[in-house]
């Protein structure tokens, strides 16, 4: 314990849901009894995601660049359609007939690469400046709302889950907040899921840091989520006329989305979520693949299995040509033949 700096009082001074034992500081992942991992810091590696939830879902607690992150609407911003996934465009609600939900495939309109002002790096429906006012940037967002002519529009940045083989529970981690503070009014930004609306908020006119909500849903391979900007508000400054609460719409917006699923998640309006259970995943650790033994020789092996949203009950071992060779039943997983 004091080689590692870690409580000896604690069986997981940072709790991060790793004990201090298999913590071993040494910036290598070896095994489950072996991370790695630092006792004093709950992320060891910094990327945003405890290291024991790294471990649960079998990704490096000690690699920033290999967690449970699968989609960053920043980094992955992208002037081509399509990369990572990402889609870029917007709904013309005059042009739709307006209803909340809306038509996935009908009533989502792609930016067409014409569009693209490289020296701006946003889509922009109008390049040569004036409204409509419908653009998407890395994190700026601008829907065009009732006030300026061409139609009501929200800005949608669509990402796909097209690297999704089976139905995954996810985190939709996601913000919305004022740019152009000080004038008009508020705004709006909403999650939709194969253009049904599952979260949303709405902040005012002068509010710079925004909302950051996260919202957990069961995604299918092929699904659309979409994070939607729009020029509605309930708070507007004073003293605006006609257009009080419709003016002034600059938004910035991102939206992240992993698979790390907390125990006993909850949605923004304080129901519980629950996931759907994911096939177990079980992988041997030792011996390495390839190894060499003599005959007569004793092999240990060891293997990692897990289950995100269930329960190992235990892990059968078995060898081609030969059926099982035994059955454990608890972490770590190991047998001796």
């Amino acid at each position: 314990e004091f080689d590692r700096d870690s409580n000896p009082l604690a069986s997981d001074t940072d709790g991060d849901g790793l004990t201090d034992g298999v913590e071993t500081g040494t910036g290598v992942f070896d095994s489950v009894a072996d991370t790695g991992t630092l006792a004093r810091n709950p992320d060891s590696d910094g990327d945003g995601f405890l290291d024991g939830a790294e471990v649960a879902l079998g990704t490096d607690p000690n690699d920033p660049l290999d967690n449970p992150l699968i989609a960053d609407s920043i980094v992955e911003f992208s002037a081509t359609q399509g990369q990572d996934h990402w889609i870029y465009g917007y709904r013309d609600l005059t042009l739709d007939g307006g209803d909340n939900n809306y038509d996935p495939d009908l009533d989502f309109i792609p930016f067409t690469s014409d569009l693209f002002v490289a020296a701006e790096n946003i889509w922009d429906l109008n390049p040569a400046g004036g409204n409509p006012w419908t653009i998407l940037g890395q994190e700026i967002s601008h829907p065009n709302g009732a006030n300026s002519g061409g139609g009501v529009h929200w800005a949608v940045r669509r990402w796909v889950a097209g690297e999704l083989v089976v139905t995954t529970p996810v985190a939709l981690h996601w913000n919305v907040r004022k740019e152009n503070v000080g004038c008009g009014n508020g705004v709006t930004g909403a999650i939709y899921v194969n253009g049904v609306e599952t979260d949303s908020a709405t902040v005012a006119w002068d509010d710079a840091t925004g909302s950051t909500r996260t919202y957990y849903v069961n995604l299918n391979p092929g699904d659309a989520v979409d994070l939607v900007s729009k020029s509605d508000g309930t708070f507007a400054e004073p003293g605006q006329g006609e257009f009080g609460n419709d003016w002034c719409d600059g938004t910035y917006s991102w939206l992240r989305i992993d698979t790390f699923i907390p125990p006993n998640p909850v949605q923004p309006d304080g129901t519980p979520f629950v996931p759907a259970n994911t096939p177990p995943t079980v992988a041997i650790t030792s011996p390495a693949d390839g190894a060499t033994f003599f005959a007569g020789q004793s092999v240990a092996i060891t293997a990692d299995a897990q289950d995100v949203g269930g329960i190992i009950v235990s892990v059968e071992f078995f060898a081609e040509g030969v059926g099982s060779l035994g059955i454990d039943l608890a972490p770590p997983y190991e047998l001796t033949i």
